[in-house]
């Protein structure tokens, strides 16, 4: 075990001994030996009473042994002596840090009514790599879920985004079929390609009374792929304005959204959108998240070229997506479903004017046999139809498999490697294809 004040900030040292029946005798220093074995001869037969007893005795003799602490901890707890045993692990973890004391000390203090205690605790043990994080995570949203915090009763389910708070991004993806160009009998070339990508994304938001808030923020996203005559080569700068509200078990959120974005190095178009999030708490294990946006495009005063094949568009696009947790409110294993509709409306008939709808079904699951990793299945269906120009008539069907394998280093860091396979069964046969695409990926979150 590694040497360290751990939790004198939470207890301040304090260790207070509990005299049995009317007050117990000071016991010489050489008498410790004799009441620390006695004590744990008892605690190995599991008459969890008798050993606290003795180890009490071998602490007036000596208080600061670590396993006598520990022993006395665990036994204490075991005779519901929830005080005690709290005391104990706090003045064992002032030298020590282990994992499993820490556990017991947070149970103690929520069994004992010290909520706040408990729920710092539970904090720290889902903040930090340890076999137990789940667990305390669980535990943590228990306590706020049945709003036993002191003072939590009436305050909003999902807490309110304040100060600077944001992610980072950089991946790398090999695409087998990264576009749809055929030879004369109709056949994909299949060009493979090499991708790097970065996003970088950050809010600031200020508190407005008990429930709102306001803000703004910024999103940079980039694609660079290895061949350079590839016309795929996007970045994309985004500024916001945003305002929200928080209740008890909701979180409500409107943004306008401004955008610049580039292609292969030219000014393609800007964007305005307007967007709507809103999350509800639907009973203890279920979130529905539904967003909605509507953006105008702007083409034809950017790039001739560009807007001759790529009108202005005016974008709708909706989502709805529900949450199933199979561990209370634990975020570490759910089931989801998510449907979207997107309209990308222009006044051509083009392969540019389309409509989908998309259906997902997915997985999200610890892995048991290594700690913080986590494995996230997907499998996603869209109909897709185009107005292309008469008379041809062009609809696809888009079929994607995809497996993420991600740890968690820490709470902010992630590491991610991905497979996605996507078929797509065109009414045009030339546009049938089929992509197997590779990545790995490293996020922060702050």
């Amino acid at each position: 075990m590694k040497k360290r004040s751990f939790l004198c900030g939470l207890m301040g040292g304090a260790f207070a001994v509990l005299a049995w029946a009317g007050g117990a005798m000071a016991v010489p220093a050489d008498d410790f030996s004799t009441h620390y074995k006695q004590g744990l001869g008892y605690f190995e037969k599991k008459q969890y009473d008798q050993a606290r007893e003795e180890l009490v005795l071998a602490m007036e003799a000596k208080s600061d042994d670590p396993d006598m602490l520990r022993h006395l901890a665990l036994a204490s707890f075991m005779v519901k002596d929830y005080p005690l045993a709290r005391n104990a692990a706090a003045q064992f973890l002032n030298v020590y840090e282990d994992p499993a004391i820490l556990v017991l000390m947070g149970r103690s203090c929520e069994l004992n009514g010290d909520l706040e205690l408990a729920a710092n605790i539970y904090q720290k043990l889902a903040n930090t790599a340890n076999p137990y994080q789940d667990a305390a995570q669980t535990a943590l949203n228990n306590l706020v879920e049945s709003r036993q915090l002191p003072g939590q009763k009436g305050k909003p389910f999902f807490p309110r985004p304040e100060g600077v708070h944001g992610a980072a991004m950089v991946s790398v993806e090999y695409d087998d079929n990264i576009t749809t160009i055929y030879d004369q009998t109709g056949t994909p070339s299949g060009i493979d390609d090499t991708r790097a990508g970065l996003a970088f994304g950050a809010d600031v938001d200020v508190p407005v009374g008990e429930r709102f808030y306001w803000g703004g923020g910024g999103l940079f996203l980039g694609n660079l792929y290895n061949d350079e005559a590839q016309p795929y080569e996007v970045a994309m700068v985004r500024g916001n304005l945003h305002a929200g509200m928080v209740g008890d078990d909701w979180n409500l959120k409107v943004a306008l959204e401004l955008d610049s974005v580039d292609y292969t190095h030219e000014h393609a178009f800007d964007a305005q959108r307007l967007t709507v999030s809103y999350l509800q708490l639907l009973g203890r294990r279920n979130i529905m998240i539904v967003q909605g946006a509507v953006a105008n495009e702007d083409w034809t005063d950017k790039n001739p070229d560009w807007a001759e094949s790529n009108p202005d568009a005016i974008k709708y696009d909706v989502s709805l997506e529900d949450r199933y947790y199979l561990k209370g409110m634990a975020s570490n294993l759910f089931l989801r479903m998510k449907y979207q509709y997107q309209l990308n409306d222009t006044d051509e008939r083009s392969t540019v004017d389309y409509y989908f709808n998309k259906g997902t079904l997915g997985l999200r699951s610890p892995l048991a046999f290594a700690w913080n990793t986590y494995i996230v299945p997907d499998i996603s269906y869209e109909y897709r139809s185009y107005k292309e120009p008469d008379p041809t008539d062009r609809t696809d069907r888009i079929t994607e498999y995809s497996i993420i394998l991600g740890k968690s280093w820490t709470k902010e860091f992630n590491s991610e490697l991905s497979y996605r396979r996507r078929d797509t069964n065109s009414t045009v046969d030339n546009y049938d294809k089929t992509q197997n695409i590779y990545g790995l990926s490293m996020i922060y979150v702050f």
